[in-house]
């Protein structure tokens, strides 16, 4: 088996359809600086909350980590992004290229919502 393959996400892996959102700062009516998240990719992802000993280890570099999202790779994603499942919410804390290799991405994420 290549390296490819042992990395690649299987699409029967892929079970959750999300929104990929930025943030678009606009003004509301009274002038203040307000949040606006906008969907710019759409996306199958797998959501994996963190077991114990996953989430113990995870906090110790990421202190609110709470699951782990993986998806096709994609250059668009950032940081600064949030995940929108249905009505759950989830900021991406950090993002590891698997290998480097292009083919996927793991991002370790806290659900705020």
């Amino acid at each position: 088996m290549s390296k490819i393959e042992e990395g690649a996400l299987r699409a029967g892996a892929l079970t959750r359809y999300v929104a990929f959102q930025s943030n678009t700062p606009t003004r509301n009516l009274a002038g203040e600086a307000v949040d606006a998240w906008t969907t710019y990719e759409n996306a199958w992802v797998s959501i994996n909350p963190l077991s114990g000993r996953e989430l113990m280890v995870a906090q110790q570099s990421q202190s609110t980590v709470t699951h782990r999202i993986e998806r096709r790779y994609s250059a668009l994603v950032s940081a600064n992004h949030h995940i929108l499942f249905g009505t759950r919410t989830f900021e991406i804390n950090s993002i590891v290229n698997e290998d480097e290799g292009d083919h996927k991405l793991i991002l370790m994420c806290t659900e705020v919502k």
